[in-house]
């Protein structure tokens, strides 16, 4: 488990070791030089690219680089006193530079954070509104911005492609449209970088700005649509497995990837196997292990995959999630198939015990780290939940900047979605190794608080 975590996290807990007695200084002396030498040329790499940069104020990357160096200081200080053999005095210099990764950390949170929890739908298109803020406000360096524009063709192959697989006419002319006004602006952006800009500043990135958060409203709702079309088609009564059958029929017609297609696979794998785990014998985990045979056999499907097997592995995999269904309807209790069904991602929590009086995807998360805790998941095992969650987070804020409910229904959904920040928050605490067991009930208290939120937020359904 230890060589899946970064050199920073193995190279601290090896020091913590050695305070122990349980490891060699001679090994801590070898990994803590490597790490100094990694962190002092990420340094200077990050000094070099955030220089007047639209992204970062002057104070901010002055408060980073202050960061970065008391870290620096600190690894310096364990790596002389592991040269030294200077065991007993290991312990400050560890703790600072627990403390400044801690530092480090946070920033490059709170960066991640703006990008994906911005106004817009997507990571790049909030980092461009974020330089577009930037030129605002003071002069900055046009390479940065030039640099993000080159990712402007994976954007659109990315989003495009996802786009194109809402079946509305109406619906997908509108997206479409959204994500051809977002590309012009870029380009009208590009254009004033490199030859001048002609007119008001102020007026040309407000407009830049309009047309963007425009365009970026008109994919989400798009995209929100048809999300909650697959969802609720019906087919099964798992919502991850519906939208494993949809992503069957647009790989069978070439409207999506093979690698979004296999994502959304290993979406569905993952969130079966929280609910029902492998080790379990009953009628319930046998029907569950055919479900889940006929993702694993989905997900191993060659980039290319012949139609005609896809659609056989397709009503395979819905024969036995049909099959899955009556087992659970009869052996489990209403309330825990009522949580199953009714309530996989956001959705309130159904009450049954083995979900804590949470809905799958969350129970599933906290089970893992708990595992994570006592030594039986890696981290990679909890960051993929994570990851999973964040998705689902980013998903629900663009549906929210395209809704068109009342005040106090935004206010509710939006209470939501910031308290499953914050438990996603908790958890990477958790594997940082701030809080231990506290952080993660740090975590399962702000997803209840979430979950009371969403209760709310059902009692004021408009009728």
């Amino acid at each position: 488990m230890s060589e899946q975590l970064p050199l920073s996290e193995r190279t601290l807990q090896l020091a913590e070791r050695v305070v122990e007695r349980e490891a060699s200084v001679e090994e801590l002396a070898r990994m803590s030089a490597q790490l100094l030498e990694g962190a002092q040329a990420g340094r200077a790499q990050f000094q070099q690219d955030s220089e007047a940069s639209p992204e970062l104020t002057a104070d901010d990357q002055s408060v980073i680089l202050s960061s970065m160096d008391a870290y620096i200081d600190a690894l310096a200080a364990v790596h002389a006193r592991a040269q030294a053999g200077s065991v007993e005095t290991l312990g400050e210099p560890l703790a600072a530079a627990r403390a400044a990764l801690a530092a480090v950390r946070e920033h490059q949170t709170r960066y991640q954070a703006a990008c994906i929890y911005g106004p817009a739908m997507h990571p790049f298109l909030n980092r461009v509104l974020g330089h577009l803020e930037g030129m605002a406000r003071r002069e900055t360096d046009r390479r940065h911005t030039l640099n993000l524009l080159e990712s402007l063709p994976a954007f659109m192959d990315e989003v495009g492609e996802q786009v194109g697989g809402i079946d509305e006419p109406l619906v997908l002319e509108r997206s479409q449209a959204g994500l051809k006004a977002i590309a012009d602006a870029c380009a009208r952006l590009r254009d004033a970088l490199e030859n001048g800009l002609e007119g008001d500043k102020d007026e040309f990135l407000g407009g830049l700005r309009q047309a963007i958060l425009e365009g970026s409203d008109a994919v989400a709702e798009g995209l929100g649509f048809q999300f909650e079309k697959d969802l609720s088609v019906g087919r099964t009564p798992y919502p991850p497995v519906n939208l494993v059958l949809a992503a069957c029929d647009r790989l069978i017609t070439d409207h999506i990837s093979s690698e979004h297609f296999r994502e959304v696979v290993g979406q569905a794998v993952w969130l079966l196997a929280q609910r029902f785990p492998e080790e379990s014998q009953d009628s319930v985990s046998d029907a569950s292990r055919e479900v889940r045979e006929s993702l694993e056999r989905l997900y191993a499907l060659p980039p290319r995959p012949d139609p005609d097997e896809v659609v056989t592995e397709r009503e395979v995999l819905r024969s036995a999630t049909e099959n899955l269904s009556m087992f659970v309807a009869v052996l489990q209790s209403e309330d825990e198939v009522f949580d199953l069904v009714q309530h996989e991602g956001l959705g309130g929590g159904g009450g049954g015990q083995a979900a804590r009086g949470l809905p799958m995807m969350l129970a599933g998360l906290l089970q893992v780290g708990e595992q994570f805790l006592e030594g039986q998941a890696s981290a990679d095992d909890v960051l993929e939940g994570i990851a999973l969650l964040e998705q689902t987070v980013s998903r629900s804020r663009g549906q929210l900047a395209s809704a068109r409910d009342s005040a106090d229904r935004s206010k509710l959904l939006t209470g939501a979605i910031d308290h499953l920040t914050a438990a996603i928050e908790a958890l990477r605490d958790m594997l940082e190794r701030k809080g231990g067991r506290s952080a993660l009930e740090r975590a399962e208290t702000e997803m209840h608080a979430s979950q009371e939120a969403m209760k709310s937020l059902e009692s004021r359904r408009p009728g």
